[in-house]
């Protein structure tokens, strides 16, 4: 077994000796674990999956998500909370990608723009999210949040 697997099961049963309910996706690596030496260590969340903008121009605020190689996000779990938000997020469709846990999914991988109709300039969006890494390691759900720049018209 290796170490990641042998953490995993050493992080459940910590958890259930304390009485803590473990999460039923897959255990996220919040340092770098390795399959072997010759594979990179994983990145952290905030390096996978990185907002980069939030714009908002003309009633619209507008934001992007650089995605890094070998990394993916779940569309289902992509929300925005922001006071200015008034319809739904407006996502794109995604790749349709079975998932061991979730079965068929839609993903999102390199780059995401996303937004939603806010008729003034929200001062940030609070954006939750989750995501995995093609090694086969998941991280738990992710809340950041992005302040929003006006853009110069």
């Amino acid at each position: 077994m290796v170490a990641r697997q042998r953490f995993a099961l050493i992080l459940l049963a910590c958890a259930g000796a304390f009485g803590v309910s473990a999460p039923a996706v897959a255990v996220a690596a919040p340092f770098p674990f390795k399959k072997n030496n010759a594979d990179p260590p994983l990145l952290s969340a905030a390096e996978a999956f990185t907002p980069v903008a939030a714009v908002w121009r003309d009633g619209q605020v507008t934001l992007g998500i650089r995605i890094a190689p070998g990394y993916y996000l779940y569309r289902h779990t992509l929300t925005v909370d922001s006071p200015a938000l008034q319809q739904p997020l407006d996502l794109p469709d995604g790749t349709v990608y079975h998932d061991q846990f979730f079965g068929d999914v839609l993903i999102y991988r390199d780059w995401l723009e996303a937004g939603f109709a806010a008729p003034d300039a929200p001062a940030s969006v609070t954006l939750r999210y989750q995501g995995c890494a093609d090694a086969g390691v998941c991280y738990p759900p992710e809340t950041t949040t992005v302040p929003v720049v006006k853009a110069r018209p």
